[in-house]
């Protein structure tokens, strides 16, 4: 998960203006404390823990998906000790609609 947030601050202050999604699953308070110190506004904590039944909640898939004020979706970093497989199967509709691929072979 984020953790105590090195990898979330230095991702929102790279990112900014948009809006860097950091999910963990234990209480998140050094995590909080780490991005209201270092200013990280663009950052939304996401209180849940991964597993294999994990899935996006319906509303933050939403979020995700509004390219209107966010932009795209440009960058999923993941660190879940082992879980990686089960958080991209519980986004699996964010990555399908953020991402295109180009199958030509021009």
């Amino acid at each position: 998960g984020a953790f105590v947030g090195y990898h979330t601050v230095r991702l929102a202050k790279a990112a900014a203006p948009f809006d860097v999604y950091a999910f963990e699953g234990r209480p998140p308070s050094d995590l909080n404390d780490n991005i209201k110190r270092n200013n990280a506004v663009n950052v939304h904590v996401v209180q849940e823990t991964v597993d294999e039944n994990w899935k996006l909640s319906a509303q933050l898939e939403q979020d995700l998906l509004n390219e209107q004020d966010k932009g795209p979706l440009a960058l999923i970093k993941i660190d879940c000790e082992g879980c990686e497989l089960h958080f991209l199967k519980g986004a699996k509709t964010v990555c399908q609609v953020g991402w295109t691929t180009n199958d030509s072979t021009d």
